[in-house]
């Protein structure tokens, strides 16, 4: 089976074996695909400190997801290391990494087994000598850029994935660059990464990067007029004080809730504070995989900017809406967070609706009279002990009380049981989806 995943870069990683376990089931003659498409949107963490001194795209959630696919278990722990969160004492780090000082390569380093062959203990230590050499080399091709740069590189929390995800997109363009980051973590040929959107050549690789790099960011108009900025102001805002995301907590507890309801979410490039409108090309492999999908997952994650970045763009819900043999499914998160506070879950669908309706300039599509199916969503999963309610009416709201009904959307709702934290189940997930005809 072909399977098509949206998701961010975090929660979804919790069922990477359920969507591995479904592309194998043989509801069709295809061999078994599964491709993540990922926002690049993201202007948090140590992402933000690429994004200032490269542009580009963010890489955050693209290199977070590819990591959780490693078979190679010492080089993911290893690329999932993040430098001191002091910038000196990170400085240090990064170059006792670059000189192969750093304790951090033992764990792949060269080491014949006592109880292996000679020959099997020879191979296996020309490969880790021939992928710490690669590492090695492409830390320095990134340390040869920030030599270059107009302005200082703060190397405070950064990620070592980043970093190396960055250095090969650097020499080959994104796609090539995901491509050999799975190859390198012994990831099989049937799953691939895909960003969901591609950006001018202006903006990937400036001749002269200034500082700061013009970036792409996401947009959220409130219906109350507010407008928000950035990915991290919209679900994780740091301290204004901090005056930069570098140092922005996930927590969600810690976060308001929005203001308002949400009316749009859009794309715009910032350059240096001055803001325009963008509309960026959808990815050419991600719109193949939907337009050749058999089933296409809308995962959990911030609804707002983990799952919309990748549907409010055009190509991408021309190319959903047209692959009409698909069955499409929306996973409903479990719990609320800053972005979700205050659904439901028909409104929650009917946002996930709307806004792939708004991107493909689709006025009316079949489902809308609640009966037929739609091109979008053909079904919805939620969990019987969400905090997010079926449906609640105004006199609901008031009274305290909610009822169960349908989405409206001529979608079928699917309620299953979630743990006690309100996580999906991988196994009650993976035989409910297999359930759908």
């Amino acid at each position: 089976m072909r399977l098509v995943v949206f998701s961010g870069g975090t929660a979804t990683n919790s069922l990477l074996e359920c969507f591995e376990e479904l592309s194998r089931d043989a509801k069709t003659t295809a061999e078994p695909t599964v491709t993540y498409i990922i926002p690049v949107s993201d202007n948090g963490g140590s992402t933000s400190e690429i994004l200032r001194c490269f542009g580009g795209i963010a890489l955050g959630d693209l290199r977070s997801r590819a990591l959780n696919l490693f078979q190679n278990e010492p080089l993911r722990h290893f690329l999932h290391h993040r430098l001191h969160r002091d910038s000196i004492r990170a400085k240090r780090e990064w170059e006792s990494l670059i000189r192969g000082e750093h304790r951090w390569w033992k764990p792949i380093s060269p080491d014949r087994s006592p109880g292996a062959s000679a020959e099997i203990s020879a191979r296996a230590s020309a490969e880790a000598s021939a992928l710490c050499a690669e590492l090695q080399r492409l830390f320095h091709v990134f340390a040869a850029k920030v030599r270059d740069l107009q302005c200082h590189f703060d190397f405070a929390a950064a990620s070592v994935g980043n970093i190396m995800l960055k250095s090969m997109e650097m020499e080959s363009g994104i796609d090539a660059a995901l491509h050999k980051f799975l190859q390198l973590g012994g990831v099989p040929p049937n799953y691939s990464i895909v960003p969901c959107v591609t950006l001018p050549a202006h903006l990937l690789h400036p001749l002269q990067p200034p500082c700061p790099s013009p970036t792409l960011q996401l947009q959220l108009v409130l219906a109350n007029g507010d407008v928000i900025t950035g990915q991290s102001e919209i679900s994780h805002p740091a301290d204004p004080a901090l005056k930069s995301q570098l140092h922005f907590c996930k927590s969600s507890g810690s976060h308001a809730q929005l203001a308002a309801a949400v009316q749009q979410l859009r794309y715009v490039v910032d350059d240096r504070g001055t803001l325009s409108p963008a509309v960026p090309a959808a990815s050419a492999a991600g719109v193949r995989a939907i337009e050749s999908a058999d089933f296409i997952v809308y995962s959990i994650g911030s609804v707002i900017t983990s799952l919309m970045p990748s549907l409010i763009v055009p190509e991408i819900a021309r190319a959903i809406a047209a692959n009409s043999a698909a069955t499409k499914v929306l996973l409903q998160n479990g719990t609320y967070d800053r972005e979700s506070f205050g659904l439901d879950s028909r409104s929650y669908t009917q946002l996930v609706e709307s806004t792939l309706r708004q991107a493909a300039n689709v006025d009316r599509c079949d489902g809308d009279n609640g009966q037929e199916r739609s091109v979008f969503c053909s079904h919805v999963i939620r969990l019987a002990n969400s905090e997010i309610p079926e449906h609640v009416t105004d006199d609901q709201r008031r009274n305290g009380t909610s009822t169960s009904t349908g989405t409206g959307t001529g979608t079928v709702t699917v309620t299953i049981q979630g743990d006690a934290d309100r996580f999906y189940d991988p196994q009650t997930l993976l035989n409910t989806l297999r359930s759908i005809p």
